[in-house]
């Protein structure tokens, strides 16, 4: 963002003048001729250089909804991450209380055994239980850790201890309706604002293609002491192109393509939008 910041500051600027020293007739009848010195300046025409700035403009925006787009990737990361996690230390604390359960059935099949009130195959039953629960205990601490180490990355703090989290699966839910979601994913979106940016600054750029052949000043002022008069000369001098062989066709065609391929990429990114809203 700053970068383009930067670039818009510079796209509007004139070219600098040109000073130098200037000297003809060296040695006319044993003389130092004429010495000098000129001033050349080219002037920018056909409000270029306002084009120039607007395109650096839409460069501003565009990155300013890049910006935002990877403020709400990490902050939606941090979420889902968050949840992730919640759910991993509820499966776990489940789990603990399957472990307890199962323990405390196969205790328990063992005190009916010794009465003769229960059999061998009941026992048997009562630990496969209790060893799918030690298996689902097991399982559910690794997944506890792996997203704890994830949502550490993901804020930036690997080395924060494990902790418990504080949260609701279910608070605060309501439905969701397609069209409703799909007008808010289309409105707000960063990524799509940021092609329909695009489009803009390609349309801006085709004004520019045509305005290029459209030639620039250069005029130059020259003052020299002539040594053999003894005569102070002045020269003016303006000249510019004439687009007779060049006339920006190519780039006026390039930019005119360049406008359609944004077209087609805000369409193309409507579209991923909705498979992508589609699943979620």
């Amino acid at each position: 963002l700053e970068a383009a910041r930067g670039w818009h500051m510079q796209a509007g600027r004139d070219p600098n003048p040109i000073v130098g020293y200037h000297a003809t007739e060296i040695g006319n009848r044993g003389s130092a001729g004429q010495q000098g010195g000129f001033v050349s300046q080219r002037f920018v025409t056909a409000g270029k250089l306002r084009l120039d700035q607007a395109i650096a403009g839409k460069e501003i925006d565009e990155a300013h909804f890049g910006f935002h787009a990877q403020e709400q990737r990490v902050l939606s990361d941090v979420r889902v991450r968050f949840y992730e996690t919640l759910v991993a230390q509820q499966r776990l604390d489940l789990a603990e209380q399957l472990v307890r359960i199962g323990d405390n059935l196969v205790r328990a099949t063992q005190t009916l055994l010794k009465g003769r009130l229960g059999t061998e195959n009941d026992l048997l039953q009562a630990e496969i239980r209790a060893e799918d629960a030690h298996i689902l205990l097991d399982n559910a601490r690794n997944e506890s850790v792996e997203t704890w180490r994830r949502l550490t990355a993901v804020i930036g703090r690997p080395a924060m201890p494990a902790s418990s989290l504080v949260g609701e699966l279910d608070d605060h839910l309501k439905p969701l309706e397609w069209d409703e979601s799909y007008e808010m994913v289309l409105g707000g979106n960063p990524e799509l604002n940021a092609a329909r940016t695009r489009v803009d600054r390609a349309s801006i750029g085709i004004v520019r293609a045509r305005k290029e052949p459209i030639p620039d000043v250069d005029l130059s002022i020259s003052v020299r002491h002539h040594n053999v008069t003894h005569d102070d000369v002045a020269n003016v001098q303006v000249g510019f192109p004439i687009p007779i062989f060049d006339k920006n066709q190519g780039n006026i065609r390039r930019a005119e393509a360049e406008w359609m391929a944004a077209n087609n990429e805000v369409r193309r990114i409507e579209l991923d939008l909705q498979d992508r809203l589609a699943v979620a």
